[in-house]
């Protein structure tokens, strides 16, 4: 499935479960949700295994899983600010493309 599609599933599941949170909710959420992603990548990266009782595929998942709810919340974020976020994130390609004289 392509991001479009998955950005139009994320607007229409949002508008059928009462509507948008204000942008600055969103973005508390979204903060917290970095938080959690950040807490599963250290148990990956940093943590000796006798320290989380997590096997590595466990932590897999929970990263995928994290992951998918910050972007959950970056798409609503976009979507309320009236951003396509397929454009947003073409955009910062192209300008990281640029300043690593990839154009």
């Amino acid at each position: 499935m392509n991001f479009k599609i998955l950005s139009k599933q994320v607007h229409q599941l949002n508008s059928q479960i009462g509507g948008q949170w204000e942008s600055q909710w969103q973005l508390l959420w979204i903060v917290e949700e970095v938080g959690e992603l950040s807490r599963e990548l250290q148990k990956l990266q940093n943590l000796p295994a006798k320290l989380h009782a997590d096997s590595p595929s466990d932590i897999q998942n929970k990263l995928t899983e994290e992951l998918g709810d910050v972007l959950y919340g970056l798409v609503s974020l976009a979507k309320s600010l009236d951003i396509e976020p397929e454009d947003a994130l073409a955009f910062s390609l192209r300008k990281f493309q640029k300043r690593h004289g990839m154009n």
